[in-house]
């Protein structure tokens, strides 16, 4: 999957876990790559395939406009 800059995503395994997707690194390989995100304030690098996006996050940002 591909992630967009200011994306909000969630830890597949932790729901409780949460980032914001500051840059795609390799944005041609929509599964085996990384993406950075930020977490509590901190840079880390993550893979793609541990990660998914926050739907419901999308959602209320989508119609609180």
């Amino acid at each position: 999957m591909n992630f967009k800059k200011g994306q909000l995503v969630k830890h597949r395994d932790n729901p409780n876990w949460k980032a914001v997707v500051l840059r795609d690194l390799n944005p041609r390989k929509p599964v085996n790559s990384c993406v950075v995100v930020e977490h509590n304030g901190s840079e880390r690098v993550m893979g793609k395939s541990v990660l998914r996006p926050d739907l419901l996050a999308e959602m209320e940002k989508e119609f609180n406009r």
